[in-house]
């Protein structure tokens, strides 16, 4: 090797590093861990060479760690919108391996500069979809609501409900009581406005049982023999719905329908 070469070495070593820093980038946003690792073990080896510059060796290695945190993020919330399109679809078991899996990109996340604040949200996540499970694991059974709702008919529903404690709902101002509610749905009383099957609709919900509630969006569901009601079907599982399911729970209140 010439000594023109020799010299070239460092900035040659440079290029690989930001080549590979490129790439790794790429994995982690499409939160392919497994390649992002790779990427990181190849950046590892290449930033501990004796000719790698001295004075590079931090940035890339704090880059390393901010983008195999990005990844771990990324596969996190993968696997939870899963679970939650699972339970949409009326799926309600919840493998245990999953949850480990979560649990562990999210010890890996940690180790990469992820705060305490990420951990307790994401266990807190994990939480409010468990308690989604539990109480709707025998949701696709026929059901028959009892009068002392109001109403009374058959039904072949996907999740248990919650007659009580009912949700205060706002819609265009005016304030409304429901029947029932589950993570996929509301059925509201006393609601006599026009409105059309599969209107959208903005909704604010509040309880003060569980001490909760935020805005929602849901789809208005025709239903002819529900007089002076209004069917909702929230079209995926709402976050504020589950959060006041978990609140619920934890004061010992379960679905009663």
């Amino acid at each position: 090797m010439t000594i023109k070469n020799l010299l070239d070495v460092p900035s040659k070593l440079t290029l690989t590093a930001v080549r590979i820093i490129k790439s790794m980038h790429f994995h982690a946003e499409s939160a392919q861990v497994e390649k992002v690792e790779r990427c990181a073990d190849a950046l590892f080896n290449i930033i501990t060479l004796s000719m790698f510059p001295r004075n590079k060796i931090g940035p890339f290695n704090n880059r390393i760690n901010e983008l195999r945190e990005v990844a771990f993020r990324r596969r996190i919330s993968n696997i939870i919108g899963e679970l939650k399109v699972n339970l949409r679809n009326g799926d309600f078991a919840i493998d245990s391996d999953v949850i480990g899996e979560i649990h562990k990109y999210v010890s890996l996340a940690l180790v990469c500069g992820a705060d305490n604040e990420y951990r307790d949200e994401i266990m807190a996540e994990i939480s409010r979809i468990k308690i989604a499970g539990n109480c709707n694991l025998e949701g696709a059974e026929a059901c028959i609501l009892s009068k002392s709702n109001g109403i009374s008919y058959n039904e072949k529903r996907r999740t248990l409900r919650f007659a009580k404690p009912s949700l205060c709902i706002t819609i265009d101002g005016l304030r409304y009581k429901t029947v029932d509610w589950s993570p996929c749905g509301l059925l509201i009383d006393n609601y006599v406005a026009p409105i059309c099957n599969g209107d959208h609709l903005r909704l604010h919900v509040n309880s003060a049982d569980a001490n909760g509630g935020g805005l929602i969006c849901g789809r208005a569901v025709e239903r002819p023999e529900l007089h002076n009601k209004l069917a909702i079907d929230l079209e995926d599982l709402s976050p504020i719905i589950l959060n006041l399911m978990h609140e619920l729970k934890t004061r010992g209140i379960q679905p009663s329908v």
